[in-house]
């Protein structure tokens, strides 16, 4: 279940709101979002009702001084924004009532709810909410609750990461660089791995998903194609690459306190990244989310890819 708290603020708001006490609107409030806040709020009090809470009648609802909180909450955010599905609720027996209220709230169906409105779609932490037409699901949750820190989306790491770095991932000497990495892939540039490249013409291609031993040189010919530098960078062992990196003005991003927990998967599209590991490690490009590049193509960081011992040491950038 999606994992929530409260603000002082959004607490005391809605306890008024439950309470009946809230003074009149100014013209500031007086706009469609709040409007919606103020619907909400009503299921917020059959929410309550429904886990066990005192009875409530618009009007002349006794007064509270806390709010459901937890896995009750979060089961009455979900009741409040479900989909639209006929539904059969029994109104006899209480106890029905509240077992079949339960049931759907958990199936992410709700009952009594107005014929024919209109719903979106979203997805969040593996919940399906379904959220009133014109209203958006940041507004929602804004006007209700606040996320906390730990609930922040998965992918905001990476977003704020490739912004940070939006200026060298976007840049020309990247394009040329990531180009020349995807159009070598498929070619066999060195005498020595001829074993790996395909017997019938053109003879000097290979199939781009097979490694060849000769990842350095790949990825010395991307860095040279990219403009990095003017001539072939030296050095024969993948994994004190970084020392010839430094020298054509990348750095390690891993030597910085403030990026040292980044991984393959939140570095920034065209760092160069190296691996210790085996006789002369390993080094490869990252094109993109899904396209780590060296003489080879993997969806993934070599030691997920080819589920090799290979241990990350350098993320470098310019």
């Amino acid at each position: 279940m999606l994992g929530v708290s409260l603000s002082t603020f959004a607490q005391k708001r809605i306890i008024d709101l439950i309470n009946g006490t809230v003074p009149a609107m100014s013209p500031a409030e007086n706009n469609p979002d709040v409007l919606q806040y103020r619907e909400h709020m009503e299921y917020m009090r059959r929410m309550h009702e429904m886990s066990g809470g005192r009875s409530y009648t618009v009007g002349s609802s006794p007064k509270i001084s806390t709010l459901p909180t937890g896995s009750e909450l979060s089961r009455g955010i979900n009741d409040m924004v479900s989909s639209p599905t006929e539904v059969h609720c029994p109104a006899d027996d209480r106890n029905a009532d509240l077992l079949s209220a339960e049931e759907h709230m958990e199936e992410g169906v709700q009952c009594d709810i107005e014929e024919g409105q209109k719903y979106s779609t979203k997805v969040y932490r593996g919940i399906k909410y379904l959220i009133p037409e014109g209203m958006s699901f940041q507004t929602y949750l804004a006007s209700c609750i606040d996320l906390e820190e730990s609930d922040t989306p998965e992918n905001e790491e990476k977003d704020l990461t490739s912004n940070e770095f939006s200026f060298y991932s976007n840049s020309a000497n990247v394009s040329k660089m990531i180009s020349t990495l995807r159009k070598n892939v498929s070619m066999c540039l060195s005498e020595k791995n001829k074993y790996i490249c395909k017997k019938s013409p053109p003879l000097n291609r290979k199939n781009q998903t097979k490694p060849t031993g000769y990842c350095l040189r790949y990825v010395k010919l991307g860095v040279k194609d990219g403009g990095f530098t003017d001539s072939y960078p030296s050095g024969i062992a993948a994994s004190k690459s970084g020392t010839e990196w430094k020298k054509l003005g990348f750095r390690n991003l891993l030597e910085n306190d403030k990026y040292k927990s980044m991984t393959p998967y939140t570095a920034p599209k065209g760092a160069i990244l190296v691996y210790s590991g085996g006789k002369y490690g390993h080094v490869e490009v990252k094109a993109s989310d899904k396209e780590f590049i060296s003489d080879y193509i993997g969806e993934k960081p070599i030691y997920d890819e080819l589920g090799l011992p290979r241990k990350l040491i350098g993320i470098y950038v310019r």
